[in-house]
Protein backbone atom coordinates (compact mmCIF):
# COMPACT_ATOMS: atom_id res chain seq x y z
CA UNK A 1 0.00 0.00 0.00
CA UNK A 2 3.00 2.10 0.48
CA UNK A 3 5.20 1.06 -2.43
CA UNK A 4 6.24 3.25 -4.76
CA UNK A 5 4.61 6.84 -3.75
CA UNK A 6 1.11 5.00 -4.19
CA UNK A 7 -0.36 7.22 -1.37
CA UNK A 8 -0.81 10.44 -2.30
CA UNK A 9 2.79 10.64 -3.86
CA UNK A 10 4.69 10.15 -0.38
CA UNK A 11 8.10 8.40 -0.34
CA UNK A 12 8.09 5.70 2.69
CA UNK A 13 10.59 3.70 3.64
CA UNK A 14 10.37 0.35 5.21
CA UNK A 15 12.26 -0.77 8.72
CA UNK A 16 13.72 2.79 8.98
CA UNK A 17 16.73 3.41 11.79
CA UNK A 18 15.60 6.13 13.89
CA UNK A 19 17.39 6.98 17.21
CA UNK A 20 18.81 3.56 17.67
CA UNK A 21 16.01 1.17 16.71
CA UNK A 22 14.01 0.37 13.59
CA UNK A 23 10.55 1.92 12.64
CA UNK A 24 7.89 -0.33 9.84
CA UNK A 25 7.91 2.79 8.20
CA UNK A 26 9.26 6.21 7.65
CA UNK A 27 7.86 9.09 5.76
CA UNK A 28 10.52 12.27 5.85
CA UNK A 29 8.18 14.68 4.10
CA UNK A 30 5.29 14.13 6.39
CA UNK A 31 7.11 13.19 9.64
CA UNK A 32 5.35 10.63 9.82
CA UNK A 33 6.01 6.92 11.81
CA UNK A 34 3.57 3.71 10.71
CA UNK A 35 4.15 1.21 13.53
CA UNK A 36 2.30 -2.33 12.48
CA UNK A 37 1.47 -3.94 15.78
CA UNK A 38 1.10 -7.56 16.11
CA UNK A 39 -0.28 -9.68 19.60
CA UNK A 40 3.01 -8.97 20.99
CA UNK A 41 2.85 -5.20 21.25
CA UNK A 42 -0.57 -5.78 23.29
CA UNK A 43 1.23 -7.30 26.19
CA UNK A 44 1.60 -4.82 29.41
CA UNK A 45 5.55 -4.54 29.06
CA UNK A 46 5.20 -4.37 25.62
CA UNK A 47 2.84 -1.22 25.51
CA UNK A 48 4.98 0.39 28.32
CA UNK A 49 8.21 -0.10 25.82
CA UNK A 50 5.98 1.60 22.71
CA UNK A 51 4.63 4.43 25.09
CA UNK A 52 8.09 5.37 25.87
CA UNK A 53 9.37 4.97 22.06
CA UNK A 54 6.53 7.04 20.96
CA UNK A 55 7.07 9.38 23.70
CA UNK A 56 10.94 9.77 22.00
CA UNK A 57 9.60 9.88 18.47
CA UNK A 58 7.48 12.51 18.82
CA UNK A 59 10.19 14.35 21.08
CA UNK A 60 12.06 14.64 17.71
CA UNK A 61 8.37 15.98 16.26
CA UNK A 62 7.54 12.45 14.65
CA UNK A 63 3.89 11.72 14.46
CA UNK A 64 3.35 7.55 15.09
CA UNK A 65 0.70 6.26 14.10
CA UNK A 66 -0.41 2.38 15.05
CA UNK A 67 -1.73 0.14 13.13
CA UNK A 68 -3.10 -3.71 14.05
CA UNK A 69 -1.39 -6.14 12.02
CA UNK A 70 -5.13 -7.33 11.49
CA UNK A 71 -6.50 -3.94 10.10
CA UNK A 72 -4.06 -4.12 6.96
CA UNK A 73 -4.64 -7.64 6.39
CA UNK A 74 -8.52 -7.73 6.60
CA UNK A 75 -9.43 -3.68 6.18
CA UNK A 76 -6.94 -2.22 3.73
CA UNK A 77 -8.98 0.33 2.31
CA UNK A 78 -10.04 1.13 6.38
CA UNK A 79 -6.18 1.87 6.79
CA UNK A 80 -5.66 3.66 3.65
CA UNK A 81 -8.44 6.19 4.39
CA UNK A 82 -7.03 6.84 8.21
CA UNK A 83 -3.27 7.14 6.31
CA UNK A 84 -5.29 9.49 3.70
CA UNK A 85 -6.59 11.57 6.12
CA UNK A 86 -3.24 12.05 8.61
CA UNK A 87 -1.28 13.18 5.91
CA UNK A 88 -3.85 15.64 5.01
CA UNK A 89 -4.43 17.13 8.11
CA UNK A 90 -0.47 17.48 8.48
CA UNK A 91 -0.54 19.04 4.63
CA UNK A 92 -3.30 21.86 5.98
CA UNK A 93 -1.17 22.49 9.63
CA UNK A 94 2.13 22.74 7.45
CA UNK A 95 0.12 25.46 5.42
CA UNK A 96 -0.99 26.80 8.29
CA UNK A 97 2.66 26.99 10.22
Amino acid sequence: MLRNRKLDGKKFRRQHPIDGSFVDFYCHECKLVIEVDGPVHFTKENQERDVSRDDNLSNRELRVVRIRDDDVLKDQEKVIKILKGIIAEQSNDALVN
